[in-house]
C-alpha cells in the first residue's frame, strides 16, 4: 500500500469509527480507496463498475452538502448522544474535505451510496454506505 493510500485510508477509518448513517435502517460508513486506473474524473458508470455494484437501477449524483445535511445539523430536540453523533459527522465532513478534492456523491439504485473524491496522488477515496428510504 502506498504512503498516500495508507494514510488516507487510516484517516478515513478513524473518522468513520462507530458512525452509522441514519435512514430507515442504519448502516456503517466504510472507508474505501480506488485506483484511478488513468481516469481523471469519475462518471456514474465508472463508479458502478469500480465498486462491483450488484444494485439495480440508475446511478444518480447528488451534492456532498445535500447528502450530509441532516447528519451534520444539530436540532433543538436532540439529546446529548445525538448531538455527539452530529459532531462526529461534522468531523467526518472536515476530514473528507481535507483529504479529497472534487468530491461527489453517487447513489446506485435504491440504496448504495459512494462519497468519492480525488486524493493528492490522483486516486479516488471516500466512504460507502447504504441508505434505505421507502
Amino acid at each position: 500500500m502506498s504512503s498516500d493510500r495508507s494514510s488516507v485510508f487510516a484517516e478515513l477509518t478513524r473518522a468513520t469509527d462507530g458512525l452509522l448513517f441514519q435512514s430507515e435502517s442504519d448502516y456503517p460508513l466504510t472507508p474505501l480507496y480506488l485506483d484511478a486506473g488513468g481516469r481523471k474524473t469519475l462518471s456514474a458508470q465508472d463508479v458502478a463498475g469500480m465498486v462491483n455494484s450488484q444494485e439495480k437501477g440508475p446511478v444518480k449524483i447528488i451534492t456532498f452538502e445535500e447528502f450530509f445535511a441532516n447528519a451534520t445539523t444539530e436540532r433543538d430536540w436532540q439529546g446529548p448522544r445525538d448531538k455527539e453523533t452530529v459532531k462526529k459527522f461534522q468531523s467526518l465532513v472536515q476530514t473528507l474535505r481535507s483529504l479529497l478534492y472534487d468530491i461527489k456523491v453517487f447513489r446506485i439504485g435504491d440504496g448504495e451510496v459512494y462519497v468519492l473524491g480525488r486524493t493528492a496522488s490522483g486516486d479516488f477515496a471516500g466512504v460507502s454506505t447504504k441508505v434505505v428510504e421507502t
